[in-house]
Protein backbone atom coordinates (compact mmCIF):
# COMPACT_ATOMS: atom_id res chain seq x y z
CA UNK A 1 0.00 0.00 0.00
CA UNK A 2 1.13 3.23 -0.68
CA UNK A 3 0.94 6.41 1.74
CA UNK A 4 1.49 9.84 1.01
CA UNK A 5 2.22 12.44 4.11
CA UNK A 6 1.24 16.15 2.61
CA UNK A 7 1.27 18.38 5.64
CA UNK A 8 3.85 19.05 7.98
CA UNK A 9 6.40 17.55 5.24
CA UNK A 10 6.45 15.42 2.37
CA UNK A 11 6.79 11.40 2.41
CA UNK A 12 5.75 8.42 0.35
CA UNK A 13 5.59 6.04 2.56
CA UNK A 14 5.39 1.95 1.05
CA UNK A 15 4.59 -1.14 3.14
CA UNK A 16 5.15 0.85 6.16
CA UNK A 17 8.86 2.18 5.28
CA UNK A 18 9.73 5.94 4.05
CA UNK A 19 10.69 5.60 0.55
CA UNK A 20 10.62 9.30 -0.50
CA UNK A 21 10.66 12.35 1.66
CA UNK A 22 11.40 14.90 -1.50
CA UNK A 23 11.12 15.43 -5.14
CA UNK A 24 12.77 16.94 -7.79
CA UNK A 25 10.70 19.70 -8.46
CA UNK A 26 8.01 21.84 -6.28
CA UNK A 27 5.34 21.20 -8.82
CA UNK A 28 5.47 17.30 -8.34
CA UNK A 29 4.01 16.82 -4.37
CA UNK A 30 1.38 19.37 -5.76
CA UNK A 31 0.73 16.89 -8.72
CA UNK A 32 0.96 13.63 -6.38
CA UNK A 33 -1.53 15.43 -3.79
CA UNK A 34 -4.04 16.61 -6.12
CA UNK A 35 -5.71 13.35 -7.91
CA UNK A 36 -4.49 11.59 -4.44
CA UNK A 37 -7.05 14.97 -2.41
CA UNK A 38 -9.92 14.01 -5.22
CA UNK A 39 -9.62 10.60 -6.85
CA UNK A 40 -12.94 10.48 -8.41
CA UNK A 41 -12.33 13.78 -9.74
CA UNK A 42 -11.51 14.25 -13.51
CA UNK A 43 -7.85 16.69 -13.49
CA UNK A 44 -7.83 18.36 -16.72
CA UNK A 45 -4.40 19.42 -18.18
CA UNK A 46 -5.39 23.12 -18.16
CA UNK A 47 -6.10 23.07 -14.32
CA UNK A 48 -3.45 21.22 -13.49
CA UNK A 49 -1.12 23.85 -15.50
CA UNK A 50 -2.91 26.99 -13.61
CA UNK A 51 -2.16 25.42 -10.18
CA UNK A 52 1.36 24.47 -10.50
CA UNK A 53 2.15 27.50 -12.65
CA UNK A 54 -0.07 29.78 -12.33
CA UNK A 55 0.16 32.45 -14.63
CA UNK A 56 2.45 30.67 -17.28
CA UNK A 57 1.31 30.19 -21.04
CA UNK A 58 -0.55 27.16 -21.86
CA UNK A 59 1.77 25.66 -24.05
CA UNK A 60 4.47 26.11 -21.90
CA UNK A 61 2.83 24.44 -18.75
CA UNK A 62 1.84 21.58 -20.67
CA UNK A 63 5.47 21.13 -21.63
CA UNK A 64 6.39 21.54 -17.79
CA UNK A 65 3.73 18.96 -17.09
CA UNK A 66 5.06 16.88 -19.87
CA UNK A 67 8.34 16.56 -18.24
CA UNK A 68 7.20 16.17 -14.26
CA UNK A 69 4.87 13.00 -15.00
CA UNK A 70 7.40 10.77 -16.11
CA UNK A 71 9.54 11.64 -13.40
CA UNK A 72 6.44 10.76 -10.60
CA UNK A 73 6.14 7.47 -13.04
CA UNK A 74 9.68 6.58 -12.51
CA UNK A 75 9.80 7.00 -9.08
CA UNK A 76 6.73 5.40 -8.26
CA UNK A 77 6.69 2.06 -10.05
CA UNK A 78 7.83 -0.83 -8.28
CA UNK A 79 7.78 -4.68 -9.45
CA UNK A 80 4.27 -5.04 -7.52
CA UNK A 81 3.10 -1.82 -9.54
CA UNK A 82 4.31 -1.32 -13.02
CA UNK A 83 4.27 1.00 -15.58
CA UNK A 84 0.80 0.72 -17.67
CA UNK A 85 2.73 1.61 -20.55
CA UNK A 86 1.53 3.16 -23.50
CA UNK A 87 -1.94 2.10 -24.86
CA UNK A 88 -1.45 -0.77 -27.10
CA UNK A 89 -3.52 1.13 -29.98
CA UNK A 90 -1.42 4.28 -29.41
CA UNK A 91 1.63 2.09 -29.40
CA UNK A 92 0.49 0.38 -32.82
CA UNK A 93 -0.33 3.96 -34.42
CA UNK A 94 3.01 5.43 -34.05
CA UNK A 95 4.84 2.29 -35.24
CA UNK A 96 2.52 2.59 -38.95
CA UNK A 97 3.68 6.58 -38.62
CA UNK A 98 6.78 5.99 -38.54
CA UNK A 99 6.63 2.90 -41.52
CA UNK A 100 4.93 4.64 -43.69
CA UNK A 101 6.44 8.62 -43.92
CA UNK A 102 5.64 10.59 -47.29
CA UNK A 103 8.66 11.94 -48.67
CA UNK A 104 8.84 15.41 -48.54
CA UNK A 105 6.78 17.44 -50.95
CA UNK A 106 4.57 14.79 -51.46
CA UNK A 107 0.36 15.52 -50.93
CA UNK A 108 -2.18 13.60 -49.39
CA UNK A 109 -3.99 11.15 -51.10
CA UNK A 110 -7.46 11.20 -52.70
Amino acid sequence: MLRLRLLGGFEIERAGRVELSRLPSRAAPLLLARPALHPKRRHPREALVELLWPGVALDIGRNRLRQTLPTLRALLETDEAPRAGPRPHRQRCRRWRRGHRRAPGAGHRP
